[in-house]
């Protein structure tokens, strides 16, 4: 597994993106709107989140600072974007 902290202010957040491996994020504090392959949803501390691998999502802070663990279910962290090539570190 990899994991970091995201740490945002209101209208911070990820453009839409996929993972090839399933994503678990815990939200810590703050709330956020997240859109995962289309849907639209509110999330906030408390809430715990599983992203599927492939599903394409994205979220953005609406009441901060937006404070999450994200927890990738991969040893290395791998970020895809649609229609473009591959970001990883």
């Amino acid at each position: 597994m990899s994991a970091f902290l995201f740490h945002g202010e209101p209208g911070s957040g990820p453009r839409p993106h996929f993972h090839p491996y399933d994503e678990i994020q815990f939200i810590q504090q703050g709330r956020g709107l997240w859109t995962v392959n289309g849907q639209e949803f509110e999330a906030g501390a408390g809430d715990i989140l599983v992203i599927k691998a492939g599903e394409i999502h994205g979220f953005t802070c609406i009441e901060g600072p937006l404070v999450q663990l994200d927890v990738h279910l991969s040893p290395r962290f791998i970020q895809e974007y649609p229609n473009t090539t591959t970001a990883s570190d």
